[in-house]
Parts: C-alpha cells; sequence; structure tokens
C-alpha cells in the first residue's frame, strides 16, 4: 500500500505532525497559505524553511481565500503572489497547490495551471487511487472524527457509487479511529493508495495528537511506501497511470 499525507493552512502545529510521521518514517506534503485571513496563525519563514528541509511544500494561496468567491483578477493575484512569496521563503520552485476550502471551478483550475503548479489537490474524500487528472488529486479521509452526514455530502459533491459502501462502514463503526484503521486495513489489503490528509490546528484544538499517533504507527506497518504528493504525481507522468504500490 502506498500512503501519502497532506496537511493544509500552515499552522505552527504543522512542525508537531512532521515530527510524528517522521518518527513512522512517512512523507507529508504541506499547503501553506503566507497568512490566513481567518485569523489562524501561520508558519514564519524559519519554520517553513525548517519543514521544507524533510518533506514537501505546497501553495495554499495568498491569503486562504476561497477562489470561487473572488473575481479572475484577485484568483490570479492569491494564486500567483501566493506561490512566489513560499518560493522566495523556501529558495526553490514549489509544485503543488491545494484549493482552499476545496472550492474550485475549471476557471480556478487554469489560474492555478497557468501560475505554474504541476498539480494540485481537492478535499475529495474515500478514493483509493488518484487517476489520472493531477489538477484534481482526491483523498481517502480527513484525519477529523466527521460523523457519516459529513462523508454523506462529501460523496454527493463528488459522486461515485464505490463511496456510499464505505459511508455505510461509517454508520455502523461510530469509533472513528476503528473506522479509520479499517479503511487502512481494507487499502491494505487490495494494495491501493491510502491518502490522510487533516489540519494540525484542528487536532491541536481537538486534542487528537494521541489518536493521530496510534493511526500513524498503523499506517507505517501497512505501507510498503511512503511518498510526498509531488513524487507521486512525477511517477504517474504524463500518462497518469498508477504508481505501483
Amino acid at each position: 500500500m502506498l500512503v501519502l499525507t497532506s496537511w493544509d493552512d500552515g499552522h505552527s502545529c504543522d512542525l508537531r505532525v512532521a515530527e510524528m510521521l517522521a518518527k513512522y518514517g512517512l512523507a507529508g506534503t504541506f499547503f501553506v497559505p503566507v497568512e490566513n485571513r481567518e485569523g489562524l496563525p501561520v508558519m514564519n519563514g524559519a519554520e517553513i524553511r525548517e519543514l521544507d528541509r524533510n518533506f514537501e511544500i505546497g501553495g495554499h494561496t495568498l491569503t486562504h481565500r476561497y477562489l470561487r468567491r473572488i473575481g479572475l483578477h484577485e484568483q490570479r493575484h492569491e494564486i500567483v503572489e501566493g506561490k512566489r512569496v513560499i518560493e522566495d521563503t523556501v529558495g526553490h520552485a514549489i509544485e503543488g497547490f491545494c484549493f482552499p476550502g476545496g472550492r474550485f471551478d475549471a476557471g480556478v483550475v487554469r489560474e492555478v495551471q497557468d501560475a505554474g503548479f504541476r498539480y494540485a489537490r481537492t478535499t475529495e474524500n474515500l478514493m483509493f487511487k488518484l487517476g489520472g487528472d493531477h489538477w484534481r488529486l482526491p483523498t481517502t479521509l480527513q484525519f477529523y472524527p466527521h460523523g457519516p452526514e459529513v462523508l454523506v455530502k462529501n460523496a454527493l459533491r463528488y459522486p461515485k457509487a464505490s463511496k456510499f459502501r464505505l459511508v455505510l462502514e461509517r454508520v455502523r463503526e461510530r469509533d472513528f479511529s476503528k473506522f479509520v484503521e479499517n479503511l487502512a486495513m481494507l487499502c491494505a489489503r487490495s494494495g491501493q493508495i491510502f491518502h490522510i490528509w487533516g489540519h494540525s490546528w484542528e487536532l491541536e484544538k481537538e486534542q487528537l495528537w494521541p489518536s493521530l499517533d496510534v493511526f500513524l504507527r498503523c499506517l507505517s506497518s501497512l505501507a510498503t511506501r511512503s511518498l510526498t504528493l509531488a513524487e507521486v504525481v512525477h511517477a504517474q507522468g504524463t500518462s497518469g497511470k498508477q504508481v505501483r504500490t
């Protein structure tokens, strides 16, 4: 099983996530805005550079604005300037972008492409494959104890028949820790891709660190490989063929 992890919003608690990933030999991609207009703190330059030493840094706009809600000029400014500032901070080009709030349309995708990114990640859940569209990369699950109703909304937003069986599993298994472990075991048996994502500020707010530690240990025991999102996109190449797990 190939394991991917990605983390949004650039909170300073990302450094704690990075320590835990390193502890279990797992890769991670961190999508970092320059600032967060919603009031959440963002890592400073030294912290971002520290994270960049061993993990992938991606773009998440200039101020974490939901791009579908603003005009084309503002979209372009948020995407391009966010990329420029983060690249100036780390001293090299970044390849990945994550849509704030998971909100995007075809026009937003074009702006991300034109800005020079190589791929973009969505908030689509309950997927064990990345597919061939590098501009709409899905995930398997957010590491947060959402109830089944949130998974239903996500499945309706990104409809695929296979997802609703997994939603039923969440209805049956109300314990989130057991549910996410069962999902990882299912993925391992089928030899596919498990992509966990989350927000470190939520982990801190809800004190989910012990649960994350247990789960990352589980993932490490099941993983045959762990890559950053840029690495798996490179491995897939332009053909979009699934990377071997």
